[in-house]
């Protein structure tokens, strides 16, 4: 009996680039520790050697922090002290014991000692102390240690739709006007000028997440209110001013990158598994509207930020995750992974049965495209036979496969039969018409 799974793709004929994101930068690290729990502490800078556990900030917040020298104290951005800048005990309180301090960007902070995760100035859980001083240090996780260092984001800012502080955008760019735990208010968006600076526009916030947030599409009206002069907008709500913001008047789109980044197209899982699905969303200058379906059913929504949805997969079979989004520039991108679902009986073992996961790792979306010539690689494809209860997987070019490509809109076909050959899912193709074209595959396996 033959097994077959289809996977369709859309090609749009135009080029992006990719924007990917590391985790824990220099400029992002707020102290290290040698442990994860009941460890010493040292600077961001000192023992990186030796003191691997580095407490971010874009981990924390969710965004990463874009200001000057974020490291340097300022007298209110205090987060410990600590017995000297490597190896330490930390305290609440800088004094000639406790002299070195741990500080960073725009940060506020507190000590708190209730119980639960909540912090009393709604910030978030930078690290944990046992004590007031003398301490070692933990990670926000460890409730054994009493102490919570409770940090919120001090003062209005602009950011992109990542939510990441930003002081530049371009022309037709939207940017987020934040004020950090905001319920209600106006912002008023302005440009200084050396008389009177020029009223722009008003913007009424929307109250999300613990924060009070404008969106602003930055218009040919707004740059005619302020002639030749683009260096300085910035805006007030209530007693609150931002730092200056810079437009580039010329204006240039940045990319939307949508990805699924679990599970894997080709995984498989047992019947009853409890399973996150993580789409990761990203586009600094617009916003996303994306959707996720599972077997073509609507299961969840996102944005900028992207989404984690918890299924249990009781359902054995071949099974599809699509995700579609577009953003306000009318870019799109689809993303598909296949994955498979192995029936178990009462007893828990496998039935024997046949599995396929059709998987094009390129391109993977739209914004992988480059020119007319694309790249097509399906080696990621997998199957599974399960024989007498056992997991045999099947791989491209170690098992035949049947390989049936189509390529819209000239009706081009590729296929090949039974083969192993890596012709057959791993070759370049030609789209003779810039635009809107589709390529389909469907994979059999005897």
């Amino acid at each position: 009996m033959k097994k077959r799974f289809t996977l369709g793709i859309f090609v749009l004929l135009v080029g992006f680039g990719f924007v990917t994101a590391g985790t824990c930068d220099d400029d992002q690290t707020i102290m290290r520790l040698y442990n994860p729990s009941n460890s010493h502490v040292s600077a961001w800078d000192v023992n990186s050697d030796s003191y691997l556990e580095e407490i971010c900030y874009d981990e924390i917040f969710g965004s990463t922090y874009a200001g000057a020298a974020p490291h340097d104290c300022t007298g209110e951005n205090r987060i410990l002290s600590l017995s000297s800048s490597s190896n330490a005990h930390a305290s609440e309180t800088t004094d000639a014991v406790y002299a070195y301090e741990v500080c960073y960007g725009n940060l506020a902070c507190v000590y708190d000692n209730s119980a639960g995760d909540g912090c009393s100035n709604d910030g978030r859980i930078i690290a944990r102390m046992y004590s007031s001083s003398n301490s070692h240090v933990s990670y926000a996780s460890d409730t054994n240690y009493p102490i919570k260092v409770c940090c919120q984001v001090a003062g209005v800012y602009w950011a992109d739709m990542n939510m990441n502080p930003i002081t530049e955008a371009d022309f037709g760019d939207l940017v987020l006007l934040v004020k950090p735990g905001g319920s209600s208010g106006i912002f008023n968006i302005k440009e200084e000028d050396t008389l009177l600076d020029d009223d722009i526009r008003d913007i009424t916030g929307v109250s999300t997440g613990g924060n009070l947030i404008g969106t602003w599409e930055i218009a040919t009206e707004d740059l005619d209110r302020t002639p030749d002069d683009y260096d300085e907008f910035y805006f007030e709500i209530g007693a609150d001013r931002s730092e200056h913001l810079a437009i580039d008047p010329i204006g240039n789109d940045d990319p939307m990158v949508i990805d699924i980044t679990s599970p894997f197209c080709g995984n498989n899982y047992s019947e009853g598994d409890n399973v996150d699905i993580i789409i990761t969303a990203s586009d600094s200058d617009d916003e996303i509207f994306g959707e996720v379906r599972l077997d073509g059913e609507l299961i969840g929504t996102f944005s900028n930020n992207g989404v984690t949805i918890n299924r249990i997969l009781d359902v054995p079979g071949n099974l599809q995750i699509i995700v579609n989004a577009t953003n306000t520039q009318g870019e799109r991108a689809r993303i598909v992974s296949n994955i498979m679902i192995l029936e178990t009986d009462a007893g828990g073992n496998y039935v024997d049965r046949d599995y396929l996961a059709a998987c094009i790792r390129e391109p993977k979306s739209f914004t992988d495209i480059q020119g007319k010539f694309v790249k097509f690689d399906a080696s990621t494809t997998r199957g599974i036979r399960v024989v007498s209860g056992a997991i045999n997987e099947l791989l491209p070019g170690n098992h035949p496969f049947s390989w049936f490509w189509m390529f819209m809109p000239e009706g081009r076909p590729r296929v090949f039969l039974s083969s192993t050959d890596p012709e057959a899912y791993e070759f370049t193709a030609s789209f003779p018409t810039p635009g809107d074209n589709s390529a389909s595959l469907r994979v059999e396996i005897d």
